[in-house]
């Protein structure tokens, strides 16, 4: 008969604490379960707006394609810039831009590595309209050189995104 009682006793103590628990630890769940998806929300936006930046990369690489096919056919430097850079707006003018905010990048190396990217594709820009001020086989040589700089950049920030999964 005591070991019923006890039973008894156990069960109802076990029910008892367990409808009080139960809501409690679901609470925590579901309120880790809503931190994870914010997270993942803010790595997302953050990928957005890496990739818009490399995208950007490509745009330029795409601008220096077009200096040099107006160069070989004989256009002036200056005309060289205007015609590839203007193409390179109409292309981009109807895409929505992501704001720059490298600072909400908790990972140090990946924040380091946006805005190196960010900074040399800013040079990059700038550097090719020093086109109408070099020599054009000058230009070409250096240009090569910063190209290359840009693209390795570009395979170190897609290989950290990946490494963190974002």
């Amino acid at each position: 008969m005591s070991a019923t009682v006890v039973t008894v006793i156990v069960g109802l103590f076990s029910g008892a604490l367990g409808s009080v628990l139960g809501p409690i630890f679901m609470h925590l769940l579901r309120r880790r379960e809503r931190s994870e998806e914010r997270e993942r929300e803010i790595h997302r936006e953050l990928r957005l707006m890496m990739e818009q930046r490399l995208e950007d990369c490509g745009e330029a690489a795409a601008a220096v394609f077009g200096i040099l096919v107006h160069l070989d056919a004989g256009h002036s430097p200056l005309d060289a810039y205007s015609r590839s850079m203007a193409r390179r707006w109409d292309r981009s003018k109807d895409q929505p831009r992501r704001r720059w905010e490298p600072y909400r990048i908790r990972d140090e190396t990946l924040r380091a590595l946006a805005e190196r990217l960010h900074d040399s594709l800013r040079e990059f820009d700038s550097y090719l309209l020093s086109v109408t001020d070099t020599i054009p086989q000058q230009w070409r040589v250096q240009l090569e050189q910063r190209e290359r700089q840009l693209h390795e950049l570009q395979r170190e920030v897609r290989l950290r995104l990946d490494e963190l999964r974002w």
